[in-house]
């Protein structure tokens, strides 16, 4: 009666392990559907498998995109928080094996078991599972517990599936990186541009007015070089009595609306008031939402430096 008790007591746990399992990955799933930056998402990954799977410790290596020969944990923790950012061998230890077969692997006891790379004394049983997309391998999600056997194969099971939706995240945040990277590339690129041009202009974030760029045809006009001028706001060129008309402006362009050249007082450096015609023109990231204003100044013909008080 009590073998047959322990089993019903078994697979109802097996069951409710199932039922939470299937919770978990519905939720993953959802999570992992928004783009996070790189470092966001290996953190997210950690703390959710932690939290939820109730692992004492994870960690997550890719294959180092300057080294191909070489593992590097890119995230950890609990009881291996220490190990971020060490390098091991792609042929190596367990790691080395899960990326060699692309087959999970489920270590009853680690300490027992030669395959292990640098193993804490703290840490006594694992489970590992490829990070595969197509016909490619980009690292390794592995599980830890400080008791040895303390995995069971549904476990081992259920971390392959999640390492499965990890890899494609990883894929995306990286792709979204490089398209950033190039946007901004771009940017500057333009930037070095506006150099050459004998108009005066400004490129400045939308999100909150911060100069990102302020060509030689700026500085000529309001007398602060582009060192003084990146990142302080482009509000600066405001007068007292008319603060916040270039916030505005800013608030159209972000919202998609299109500025009419206006004209415009402003002060230069030496506090002096400019009066200027000025148009203002988004400009837009990879996804195609105005990020940057780029402002130009024209000085109106009947415009003469007046005396007055710096903003």
């Amino acid at each position: 009666m009590k073998t047959l008790m322990h089993a019903v007591h078994l697979r109802n746990c097996a069951g409710r392990q199932s039922d939470a399992a299937l919770a978990f990955l519905a939720h993953l799933a959802g999570e992992f559907s928004i783009v996070r930056n790189l470092p966001d998402l290996l953190e997210h990954v950690m703390r959710t498998c932690r939290e939820e799977l109730g692992f004492d410790s994870c960690t997550l290596a890719l294959i180092d995109e300057d080294d191909e020969d070489a593992l590097r944990i890119r995230a950890a923790s609990g009881l291996q928080t220490n190990d971020v950012d060490l390098a091991i061998p792609a042929g190596s230890g367990l790691h080395g094996e899960v990326v060699r077969t692309r087959r999970p692997r489920l270590v009853p006891d680690m300490a027992a078991d030669p395959r292990a790379y640098r193993l804490q004394p703290t840490i006594r049983s694992g489970i590992y599972a490829p990070l595969a997309l197509r016909s490619r391998i980009l690292g390794v999600l592995s599980a830890h517990r400080a008791a040895p056997n303390a995995f069971t194969p549904a476990e081992l099971d259920l971390l392959t599936v999640v390492a499965g939706y990890v890899a494609g995240a990883v894929e995306v945040a990286r792709l979204h990186d490089q398209i950033k990277e190039q946007a901004l590339n771009a940017t500057h690129q333009l930037a070095d541009a506006l150099d050459v041009l004998n108009v005066p202009m400004i490129i400045a974030n939308l999100a909150d007015g911060m100069i990102l760029r302020w060509n030689r045809a700026a500085a000529e006009l309001y007398g602060y070089t582009q060192v003084e001028t990146v990142g302080l706001l482009v509000f600066m060129l405001e007068p007292p009595d008319r603060p916040r008309a270039l916030g505005e402006i800013l608030i159209a362009l972000q919202q998609g609306g299109i500025v009419h050249p206006v004209d415009a007082t402003h002060v230069d450096k030496d506090g002096r008031q400019r009066r200027v015609t000025l148009a203002a023109h988004p400009m837009r990231n990879a996804d195609g939402k105005p990020r940057w204003a780029l402002l130009s100044m024209t000085v109106r013909p009947d415009a003469a430096a007046q005396p007055g008080s710096a903003a």
